[in-house]
């Protein structure tokens, strides 16, 4: 029986509906390529753009999903953006979740005061 690369379209716009209770609209940031049979799921911040990729893998014989993070804006004196491969694995619900843990994760910065001096503080406010 032979592989349906729409059926990956399908699995990702689901998990995306399921997902992306606030932000972008499904439509906008899911693709299929027809040329290529692969999925394109298109995620923006302030500073980085991702990109999660669903394909069958003729090497693994398995469809499987990718995702790379784009820099938005080269740093100052280069002229390329950054990239930086984050999870991959095979097409899985818990995979593609596992890839948006990794985009909450790589954009979490370090905060100015512990999380304990924030709390405290606001106890004290009310």
């Amino acid at each position: 029986m032979e592989f349906d690369p729409r059926s990956i379209y399908r699995s990702l716009r689901s998990w995306c509906e399921s997902a992306f209770r606030f932000g972008p609209e499904v439509e906008q940031s899911i693709f299929f390529d027809e040329e290529e049979e692969k999925t394109y799921v298109q995620l923006y911040t302030f500073t980085n753009a991702y990109s999660i990729v669903g394909y069958f893998d003729e090497n693994v014989q398995e469809p499987i999903l990718i995702c790379t993070s784009t820099t938005r804006k080269p740093r100052p004196g280069e002229h390329w953006h950054r990239s930086r491969e984050l999870r991959r694995g095979p097409l899985s619900r818990e995979t593609f979740f596992s890839i948006l843990s990794d985009i909450v994760s790589f954009e979490c910065v370090k905060p100015a005061r512990s999380a304990e001096y924030v709390v405290t503080k606001q106890k004290r406010r009310r």
